[in-house]
């Protein structure tokens, strides 16, 4: 049973509601790899990526490739 005062369910979902409430959508990439080499372009794991979703997929092919980085935080 999930903690209901975790971090996960006081702070995490209910921004994710939130921000899907505003046609956001949002990935989980608890495994990014950040700096120059990642795909959100996030230096630190607190920084916070607010992209449009073609722009994000057009940025990952145009910087690597393909789109296995952008699959795998899916």
């Amino acid at each position: 049973m999930a903690n209901r005062y975790s971090e996960d369910s006081l702070i995490e979902k209910p921004a994710i509601n939130l921000f899907q409430s505003l046609s956001y959508s949002y990935l989980d990439c608890f495994h990014e790899i950040y700096g120059e080499k990642g795909i959100l372009g996030r230096e630190i794991s607190t920084d916070i990526s607010l992209l449009k979703q073609e722009t994000l997929v057009n940025d990952i092919i145009k910087n690597h490739g393909n789109e296995e980085d952008y699959n795998a935080c899916l």
